[in-house]
């Protein structure tokens, strides 16, 4: 037993909101010696940026959805390749920050680690001919608990390790059946969308604010750690050094990494 006013320590974790294009996994990869778990493949774009602008990211990856032939690795073994590259980086002292890019897109490879527990059928989608074997089998009821017990205890697991870990994550619209609001959720099924948020000790939103009309028009994207419209009040954002709205996500970054 520990006495809290002793002090304690908080290893942050940190789940990164935002539409594509708000500039989530370009912040991610400013960590210091992060290693990034690449499921979208998508970190082309966000490393030319950080190149043309003089920074030079520290930043290890590796990726379940393909091997290092950059052949795609069959959807049934995504899961146990998505957790040896977790282990991995957990022991590798040289990476100190764990980053999962995205949220959005490790919900498919549990869901169908699931389906592969169950013997259920995995579709193997192909252009050439989509067929009922494209798709995979119907989830029910009982397997939605198994869904969230896994993404729990994954981010559990990681945040076990003492190193920060880092997600981002995308957002789905929904109309509030009382006030016909549009609000935004986390592009989670479920009532996972509703809990996850409270796993993480940081949630904050990336956006894309507009100024100025016509040939003046200016889009500048921002970071905010609390709700800055009725849209947004559903998504748990939170963060340890209060409610800020910044255009630099470098200033949120290291003020939280400085408390680590």
């Amino acid at each position: 037993m520990r006495d809290i006013n002793e002090g304690y320590k908080q290893i942050p974790s940190i789940l990164m909101l935002g539409q594509p294009g708000t500039g989530k996994t370009t912040a991610l990869m400013q960590f210091p010696n992060i290693g990034v778990i690449d499921l979208d493949l998508n970190l082309s774009g966000p490393l030319r940026w950080l190149k043309e602008n003089n920074k030079n990211p520290s930043v290890y990856y590796d990726s379940p959805v393909v091997d290092e032939f950059d052949n795609k690795v069959p959807r049934e073994d995504q899961f146990r390749k998505f957790a040896q590259i977790a282990n991995d980086f957990i022991a590798d002292d040289k990476i100190k920050v764990i980053g999962v890019d995205s949220l959005t897109t490790l919900v498919d490879v549990v869901c169908v680690e699931i389906l592969r527990a169950q013997k259920k059928h995995i579709g193997n989608f192909d252009f050439k001919t989509v067929t009922s074997k494209s798709f995979d089998a119907a989830f029910e009821w009982s397997e939605w608990g198994a869904f969230f017990n896994i993404m729990k205890q994954m981010l559990f697991n990681l945040k076990a390790s003492g190193k920060p870990i880092v997600f981002t994550g995308h957002l789905r619209a929904k109309e509030a059946s009382l006030d016909k609001v549009m609000q935004n959720f986390i592009a989670v099924p479920g009532q996972t969308a509703e809990i996850i948020a409270g796993l993480f000790s940081e949630v904050w939103l990336f956006d894309n604010e507009l100024s100025g009309f016509g040939a003046n028009a200016k889009e500048t994207r921002v970071v905010s750690t609390f709700p800055t419209s009725a849209a947004n009040k559903t998504l748990g954002l939170k963060s340890s050094v209060g409610g800020k709205k910044t255009q630099d996500a470098m200033e949120l970054v290291n003020l939280v990494m400085q408390e680590a």
